[in-house]
């Protein structure tokens, strides 16, 4: 079947390869055409099964592959079965088409086979480097540079016999049955992802558990998930029914023929991992042309360089989630969204009195009092101002060699570093203090809940913390807040419902 490289679904997985937002998942079949070191395909299951038997000096009955690789096991030995499948999926040679696969940039890749296919796809360089992670493991979060990929072995490879392998009836029902941080990412990315299929029909154990995991949404509740696609040569049509039920596109066409129409496409739109970067980040286009991400690279995994120049114009009209509970984001405060504080102009006048030498500045309040969105405001400002500023995004703790690097090569300059959480940075931050000269020009600014900061606090003695308080909404607060329900659509009457006034009380 040819495919149209103009047609509606190929160009929104087009727009999704843009964003960096595609994920490929490889079954077995998606290693046919590869040559393994007997100079055969890595052998799919019924081979597999025939293989085990023959190596046991057994005649195979059509048993399934889980009770066939468990009494092989048994009868050879975990060091001469790993030896066995060593033979069968180690040093695979992939076939032409696969190197097709490194040229584009992806979010992750999952795959369930135990072969070295994918690695050695890569051997010959690719858009990303590949991180190869083999189950089980701990979860780790995905380069947001887009300079790595993540190669997610979710049931063994023979890289790293000593992880062990997925084939047994008692270790699939082990995924399903305790927390499986892999499987679940995979489920979490499927809900906003685009995801490729190839070499699976996905009924696979367990895979087809958390599939349903992605089917199941209320009666009437509106298809919100990304578009998923299932390249396979052959599928029938009662199975491309329910694919298609689950908000799949099934493409009906080899691997190979997919990936040499959708390839260039995709490289025409994304040069390079940088592409990517520039299309998620777009208010950081003028610090990505201008080297900046490049020679802070490692700092910037955490910290945001906050930027007051607006994205570029968008096909839908913007809308603010703030006032439905969600955090704000730079988009939010850059339109205004968030109402005037009078604490604000206060606070930058604190701020800006501290700029010859290393500071700290500590914002307190209770949760729901506007503390993250009055620190995002006030980055924003002192940015708007000619300030460098850069705004701590990660949830993790603060790496502390990329911060020194930072502090040790600002020379005179002077910088302001947001975090928000304090609690889980404080201990970094009070380390920096203590190893490093006291004229270095940085001044940090904090945001947490008293409780929980304030007992710590006397560990950043070295930089005279100073605490500011997050008072209660004054009258002209809450008249302020009331204008931009109203001015960004929100309902009035729910509004001073949920804040308890009114105007004129």
């Amino acid at each position: 079947m040819s495919i149209d490289a103009r047609s509606q679904e190929i160009q929104l997985l087009l727009r999704q390869f843009e964003k960096g937002n595609v994920v490929l998942f490889a079954g077995a079949g998606f290693s046919i055409g590869a040559r393994n070191s007997r100079g055969a395909d890595p052998p799919l299951a019924t081979q597999l099964c025939e293989i085990l038997a023959a190596e046991c000096g057994w005649k195979y009955g059509g048993e399934e592959l889980p009770v066939v690789f468990d009494q092989a096991r048994k009868h050879l030995g975990t060091e001469g079965l790993n030896e066995l499948l060593d033979s069968l999926y180690a040093n695979c040679a992939p076939a032409s088409w696969h190197s097709l696969i490194a040229q584009l940039v992806w979010y992750r890749v999952y795959t369930i086979n135990i072969d070295d296919v994918i690695e050695n796809s890569y051997q010959g360089g690719g858009a990303q480097s590949l991180r190869p992670l083999v189950f089980p493991c701990a979860y780790q979060d995905p380069d947001i540079w887009f300079q790595q990929v993540q190669c997610v072995h979710l049931h063994g490879c023979v890289t790293d016999p000593s992880r062990g392998f997925t084939f047994t009836y008692e270790e699939f029902a082990l995924l399903t049955a305790t927390a499986n941080p892999w499987y679940q990412a995979l489920v979490d990315d499927m809900q906003s992802k685009s995801f490729v299929f190839v070499g699976t029909k996905l009924n696979e154990a367990p895979f087809f558990h958390y599939l349903n995991l992605r089917s199941q949404r209320a009666r009437g509740v509106q298809e919100v998930r990304a578009k998923a696609f299932v390249v396979a040569p052959e599928i029938s049509p009662i199975r491309k029914r329910q694919l298609e039920d689950q908000n799949f596109v099934v493409i009906e066409a080899t691997a190979e023929d997919f990936f040499n129409t959708v390839g260039p496409e995709a490289r025409d739109r994304i040069q390079a991992p940088l592409d990517v970067v520039k299309n998620r980040y777009p208010h950081q286009i003028a610090a990505i042309e201008a080297g900046t991400f490049e020679s802070q690279a490692e700092l910037l995994r955490q910290f945001e360089l906050v930027s007051t120049a607006a994205a570029p114009p968008s096909r839908t009209a913007f809308k603010t989630a703030l006032f439905e509970g969600a955090e704000p984001n730079w988009e939010d405060i850059r339109s205004s969204v968030d109402a005037p504080r009078d604490c604000v102009a206060d606070y930058l006048g604190h701020l800006k009195t501290a700029v010859n030498g290393p500071a700290c500045f500590t914002l307190i309040g209770h949760a729901g009092s506007g503390k993250s969105t009055v620190l995002r405001r006030l980055a924003f400002e002192l940015t708007r101002e000619g300030h460098t500023v850069y705004f701590l995004k990660s949830p993790h703790k603060l790496e502390k060699q990329p911060l020194l690097g930072l502090v040790q090569s600002l020379a005179s300059r002077h910088v302001f570093m947001f975090l928000d959480d304090a609690i889980i940075h404080i201990d970094t931050l009070a380390e920096i203090a203590k190893d490093q000269p006291s004229d270095y020009r940085v001044t940090f600014v904090l945001a947490d809940r008293p409780h929980v900061v304030l007992p710590r606090l006397h560990r950043l003695q070295g930089l005279s913390p100073v605490v500011l308080e997050m008072p209660y909404l004054t009258r002209p607060d809450c008249e302020r807040i009331l204008d931009r329900l109203e001015q960004f659509g929100a309902s009035s009457a729910e509004s001073v419902g949920v804040l308890g006034l009114q105007r004129g009380a």
